[in-house]
């Protein structure tokens, strides 16, 4: 199984391989930690430009279909993991 860091930045970015990735990790026992490290990864890399949207948020909500407040929460983890360490195993 591909994950969001084996995609090169030359590598055409489907959708649907993202959207996959994602779906994948939300069944998985440890969804939470691999989402967060997922959605860092799209941020980082601004992957959510490639699909037409203009921020992480707007993909979340649209694209993903979480509520504004999932979004919101989900991104805040996933920003607060990048300053912080000791938030992600």
């Amino acid at each position: 199984m591909k994950t969001l860091q084996e995609i090169t930045d030359q590598m055409e970015s489907t959708k649907s391989e993202i959207n996959r990735i994602l779906l994948e990790n939300e069944k998985s026992t440890t969804s939470a930690v691999k989402l967060i490290h997922n959605l860092k990864e799209i941020d980082n890399r601004k992957l959510y430009c490639d699909q037409g949207y203009s921020s992480l948020f707007a993909y979340c909500v649209q694209e993903l279909g979480y509520s504004e407040s999932n979004a919101y929460r989900r991104i805040q983890a996933c920003r607060l993991s990048s300053k912080v360490e000791e938030v992600m195993p």
